[in-house]
């Protein structure tokens, strides 16, 4: 049975899953708000950031099972990033949505978060170059920012 990231193999034997750890707290940092959440939240991710899920493994599952975490990591960087944004943290929201861009520079909502931070700083140069930057990504794949990051350049730049 599985219980709080834990497996029981019977005999009064249990084993513990970093990465079924950092999956439940996230689900638990999901269910608080505002400041609880962002912590919570980074908690999960230290857990997650102490390195790659079975690394000596070299079988599809284990590759399709990092590959999974990795997602699970970036959605929930971003996350965090929103949620400090949200909180005023502009620095820790700038930090975050940078891994979050690193990890998948395509995220245009990743892209528009980054032209919101830049512009609370009051640097508008920053929200161009954000911008440029999701435009640059987005051509990688055929395809321009949405008509939404475009009045978000504008909304920024008035």
């Amino acid at each position: 049975t599985s219980q709080d990231a834990q497996i029981s193999l019977g005999g009064g034997i249990r084993m513990g899953s970093d990465s079924a750890h950092f999956e439940s707290s996230l689900v638990n940092a999901a269910r608080l708000q505002g400041a609880a959440r962002l912590t919570a939240t980074l908690d999960a991710l230290a857990l997650h950031d102490r390195g790659p899920y079975l690394t000596k493994a070299g079988s599809s599952w284990a590759d399709n099972r990092r590959a999974h975490l990795a997602k699970v990591a970036a959605d929930a960087r971003h996350d965090a990033a929103k949620l400090s944004f949200g909180l005023g943290r502009f620095a820790s929201a700038r930090e975050l949505n940078t891994a979050t861009l690193e990890a998948n520079p395509y995220d245009e909502s990743a892209w528009q978060l980054r032209m919101r931070i830049s512009g609370a700083l009051g640097d508008v140069s920053a929200v161009l170059d954000a911008f440029r930057g999701c435009e640059r990504a987005l051509a990688e794949l055929g395809t321009t920012p949405s008509r939404r990051t475009r009045t978000l350049l504008e909304d920024l730049r008035a």
